[in-house]
């Protein structure tokens, strides 16, 4: 019996069973692993708690578990009855998926066809929550099969699939994949469990608190854990007999690719199979949905542009090295299929270069480029992007300075910048974005989509990995250039061998000519040297026996200066890679520092000019260490040189040392002691390392660290202030609506009720406009839209909607627009409303009762005559702003404080927004504020004047609509919205008729008569048939009343865009929801 590591927590009984990649390991002392043990070891973080693991089968173990024998079981699943006997926790641990599984070879049960089931065999665990699912499924699709409940563990069940005995069994996707059998078939799921024994509620209480936690700090924990044990058995590779029929017809499957795509794809000269990854991945894809891979046919094409004409066309069944774009495809009218391969974009510039001035890129359009990523944004940066035909002239365009920077796949830009010395001068600077290399089809090929997407499922791009690298260097054609570069070495050698040759024979040449008269002389001496020659000879033999010893001794002493040499040129080259050089102190008999030396390194490491200014006393080199880490150090270093340990002979200490140059810097000394016999330090030698640079880049870490926790840590707070904020007005709706059923009857109560909901219910939705706003600005998704407003007419619409909310708080609000001169401008009037209203908002909300709310509008001249400065004032005598907070005023999530103390409701987004519309329309927002007193806010914002005109003036009158006589198709799946919206229609004397999405109201317009339909309500989200398609399928009928009628969008879509496209789709106006009757009414009324 195993037991995890002696901790303080409780010991906990756990049982544990061998289930498939549920968990792995159920015997003393095996490695264990998978999804319910990694779980259990989560519970155990947050907990304390010890496992004492418990060995069985699951049925056994869950008879332990009734018996109170064991504390704590996996995987259990809920049920009533069972209920009364365990305790199970608030969540689930996960949810178990179950599959119908056969042989891999049966071929007599094909799961598009339920009738091959019947008469078969179908095996279940007993009494389990499988056998119902089972029973319900059968009777559900009237199917004729035998249920055999078996017992054991699932090795039992498998051995009877595998032997025949049975003709199918019911397994959870915790079995993994396994050899021989395939899953055609998805039964259902459950939740399940860690469930406790009845005698442990305290358990069940700390997993109740640790489960939560679980998710809160890994929200993706289970699906992660889901993917890492049990992906392969989630995936049905199996395709239907109609298929692989369909299949074997076609004879060959036609694959299109890039004829110059390394390492992805390439034409081989000698062979029709092409080079790069793509053989291993199409090979990979037809075994994995069991065809013979020589069904493949490759077609090579040299673009993009041929190559996409070969899919549209049928040249190709499919295309093979595009990247994912399904805005490109849908144009093109193309499919793809899920991201086979993922390739990393990566941005290129001249090493002399500062990105952040990257405005023309140069991209490939050889490539298999995604067209919308390229056309992306990057921040707040546009960039101007050039065309060129292949990657070699993007990179030399970055070279020469015509663009600004390159962009294209990690691996083609790793194979020219590693390998080819031409490019030494550009350096990847930026991952641009990632993207996926797919196979496309024709639209209309959904069969072969099907089939191809049951292949790529279970692939893994680690597998493909090696072969993409292989693929990337060995497509690398090396220049004469780069051989010169890597070789230039050898070329010197061979020029210094050919002079030394010249030498040689100029020499040669030299000495025949001496030799010759030498000859002469020699010939004349040679009788007189005979005699004298008998003499030399043994002369000659000892000097011959001289020679050889001295050349050997030259040898050695070669030898050994070379391995000195290379010795210090190692020693030299480490001090250099480490920022480290070495130093010695010598001492005396009695231990007294006899002899400084330092090294050139050393001097370089400290900022001395010469070796001479560096202190040569011990006394002068201690003065250099730092006051803070002379005590402890001074003190480490004396007991080690006077004997307080003669064991201890090693100094390794870090501390910092003053430089010349550069102030005190962080430095380790590794140091060795010799000591002489009588135990005396005899020298000490050493090497100082610059560790500055290392310790900078430890504290910017811990650093980043502490802002990302705080990053976190704000959005928690923004998140739990939202649950909060979105549930007040949402229990404030509930609680009127209860309020007005109970007084039905008291008409005043029931409308006091319904505009106190009302105003909750405006609260709420500006709750999720901030959110949305906020999105939006950071997402770089909000447009200005400039229009003709006046100014005077925006100040009085802003105090008639501020008006209520200053009586009811009892405030006074004082508006000053006198010297206004020029009250009509061009400026987005929505937003500066938002502007304004979230400013006036805030200062009323923190003015206390009889406080004063002021606002002035100040008109300045600007450089351009046409032009005028503008500045908003708004103060308050309100509760003011800490000055610490100032800071973080315009920082979204951010307040001032917790709105569950303050009893201040808000998104702490407003401000944020209002800074980003402003800066937006070029301006600037400043604050001055003192708490307790007040807050002054000046929006400075510059517009172009033009004439007065009336069309800003809002006049707000009620109007009593009358469309007696006029029809109305209302196309809107929601039965709620149906029912508000067919009230107020019916109100205003409309017959209205209903249809349920797109597609029923096409049908409806095909059936109708001429003027059958005054107009048409559409909303834009909805099942089947949304509303933009719907109205392009009306409006290409073929009668002049359906191209005509008018049809007006009525949703939730409420931006600018989408506004932009209902008009483009052939709307005639937009609705926004919640539904403003009087927008209704008057909108129906200008188009009907």
């Amino acid at each position: 019996m195993d037991i995890s590591a002696p901790q303080t927590g409780k010991v906990v009984k756990v049982g544990y069973f061998n289930d498939g990649n549920f968990m792995i390991g159920a015997e003393d002392g095996a490695v264990k692993s998978g999804y319910g043990y990694e779980y259990l070891q989560a519970v155990a973080n947050y907990t304390g708690w010890r496992y004492e693991y418990v060995y069985g089968s699951w049925s056994d173990l869950y008879k332990k578990l009734l018996a109170g024998e064991i504390d704590l079981m996996t995987d259990v699943s809920y049920t009533p009855e069972r209920a009364l006997q365990i305790n199970y926790p608030k969540d689930g641990m996960g949810r178990e998926i179950y599959y119908i599984a056969v042989k891999t070879d049966n071929n007599q049960i094909d799961s598009t066809d339920l009738s091959t089931f019947n008469g078969k065999v179908i095996g279940v665990e007993e009494k389990s929550i499988q056998v119902k699912l089972l029973e319900d499924w059968i009777r559900d699709n009237n199917l004729d099969c035998e249920i055999l409940q078996m017992s054991g563990g699932s090795a039992n069940k498998i051995k009877a699939l595998m032997d025949g005995e049975i003709d199918a069994l019911v397994m959870t996707h915790f079995k993994g994949k396994l050899e021989g059998i395939s899953n055609v078939l998805l039964l259902g799921d459950s939740d399940y469990y860690l469930a406790t024994s009845k005698k442990r509620t305290d358990l069940v209480e700390e997993l109740n608190r640790a489960q939560p936690i679980i998710m809160d700090s890994h929200p993706s924990f289970r699906n992660d854990m889901e993917y890492k044990y049990f992906r392969e058995a989630m995936v049905n590779p199996r395709i239907s007999p109609e298929d692989r029929e369909w299949l074997y017809n076609k004879k060959s499957l036609r694959i299109g690719y890039f004829s110059n795509n390394m390492p992805f794809s390439g034409k081989n000269k000698d062979s029709d199979i092409p080079d790069g990854v793509i053989t291993k991945v199409m090979t990979a894809i037809c075994n994995n949905i069991e065809v013979d891979p020589s069904i493949i046919t490759y077609v090579p094409y040299p673009d993009g542009i041929s190559l996409k004409n070969a899919v549209v066309q049928g040249e190709v069944d499919a295309a093979f090295g595009f990247y994912k774009d399904l805005w490109w495809a849908e144009k093109m009218g193309i499919s793809q299929t899920n991201d086979i391969l993922n390739v990393g974009l990566r941005m290129v510039v001249r090493q002399d270069f500062n990105v952040e001035n990257v405005k023309r890129v140069a991209v490939s359009v050889n490539k298999p480029r995604a067209t919308s990523i390229f056309m992306m944004e990057d921040g707040e940066k546009t960039y101007e992007y050039v065309y060129y035909k292949t990657v070699e002239e993007t990179l030399e365009a970055v070279k020469h300075g015509d663009v600004d920077a390159a962009i294209s796949n990690e691996y083609v830009l790793r194979k020219y910048l590693q390998r080819n010395n031409n490019y030494n001068n550009l350096t990847e600077v930026d991952s641009f974005t990632d993207v996926g290399v797919v196979l496309s089809v024709s639209r209309s090929d959904v069969r072969l989509l099907s089939i191809l997407e049951r292949g790529i499922i279970s692939l893994d791009q680690r597998d493909f990995d090696k072969d993409i690298s292989t693929s990337v260097f060995s497509s690398v054609r090396s220049t004469t250039a780069d051989i010169l570069a890597d070789y230039w070495w050898a070329l010197v050698v061979l020029a210094v061998i050919f002079l030394l040759i010249l030498t040689n024979m100029y020499i040669l040449s030299r000495n025949r000519k001496r030799v010759a008269k030498v000859n002469q002389m020699l010939r004349v001496q040679t009788d007189q040297l005979k005699v004298a020659n008998d003499e030399l000879i043994m002369a000659n033999e000892q000097q011959a026996y001289a020679n050889e010893q001295l050349i050997t001794r030259n040898d050695e002493v070669r030898e050994l200066l070379a391995k000195q040499r290379r010795a210090i040129s190692i020693i030299e080259n480490n001090h250099e890679a480490l920022k480290s050089a070495n130093w010695l102190i010598e001492f005396d008999p009695v231990g007294n520092v006899d002899n400084v030396t330092w090294s050139d390194g050393l001097r370089h490491i400290l900022g001395y000019d010469s070796i001479k200014e560096i202190p040569d006393t011990l006394e002068a080199v201690v003065s250099l260490i730092h006051p803070d880490d002379l005590k402890e150090g001074g003190k480490y270093i004396w007991e080690i040189l006077h004997g307080a340990n003669d064991d201890v002979n090693i100094v390794d200490h870090e501390l910092r040392i003053k430089t010349k140059d550069r102030g005190y810097v962080w430095c380790r000394t590794y140091a060795r002691l010799n000591r002489r016999n009588d135990g005396t330090p005899m020298s000490l030698y050493g090497v100082l390392q610059d560790i500055g640079e290392y310790k900078d880049m430890i504290n910017k870490t811990e650093e980043a660290l502490l802002k990302a926790q705080q990053a976190s840590q704000a959005k928690s707070i923004f998140l739990n202030n939202m649950s909060h904020d979105i549930r007040t007005p949402m229990n404030g709706i509930m609680g009127y609506t209860a309020l007005a059923e109970e007084n039905v009857e008291n008409a005043p109560a029931v409308k006091a009720y319904l505009k106190k909901i009302k105003l909750v219910s405006k609260h709420l939705l500006s709750l999720i406009n901030d959110v949305l706003d906020m999105s939006r600005i950071e997402s770089g998704r909000i447009e200005l839209d400039p229009q003709p407003t006046n100014l005077i007419a925006l100040v009085d619409e802003l105090k008639s909607i501020l008006q209520s909310d200053v009586e009811m708080n009892k405030l006074k609000l004082l508006i000053d627009t006198n010297g206004i001169m020029d009250d009509t401008v061009l400026c987005d009037r929505l937003r500066l409303k938002q502007v304004l209203l979230n400013l006036l908002s805030n200062a009323v909300k923190f003015t206390p009762e009889g406080g004063e709310v002021r606002f002035s509008l100040v008109q300045k001249p600007a450089s351009d005559a046409n032009r005028s400065t503008f500045e908003f004032h708004v103060e308050d005598t309100g509760i003011g702003i800490d000055k610490d907070f100032i800071d973080k005023l315009f920082v979204p999530f951010e307040r001032a404080r917790n709105t569950t103390v303050s009893g201040i409701q808000g998104t702490g987004l407003g401000m944020s927004i209002t800074k980003s519309i402003v800066d937006m329309m070029g301006g600037k927002i400043t604050v001055d504020s003192e708490l307790n007193k007040g807050t002054r806010f000046v929006v400075t914002l510059e517009f172009k004047t033009i004439m007065h005109q009336d069309t800003d003036v809002a006049v707000h009158k009620k109007v009593d609509y009358d469309f007696t006589g006029k029809s109305l198709l209302l196309v809107e799946d929601n039965i709620i919205n149906q029912e508000i919206a067919t009230a107020l229609l019916e109100g205003a004397n409309f017959k209205v008729e209903v249809a349920v999405n797109g597609e029923e109201a096409v049908e409806k317009m095909k059936a109708a008569k001429a003027g059958q339909y005054d107009g048409i309500l559409m909303d834009i989200q909805m099942p089947v048939m949304d509303g933009y398609e719907a109205t392009k399928e009306i409006r290409e009928l073929d009668n002049e009343y359906c191209k005509k009628v008018p049809i007006i969008a009525m949703t939730a879509n409420v931006f600018a865009e989408d506004k932009l496209k209902a008009m483009n789709v052939g709307m005639n106006g937009h609705i926004s929801k919640p539904i403003d009757i009087r927008e209704l009414f008057s909108t129906l009324e200008s188009l009907i």
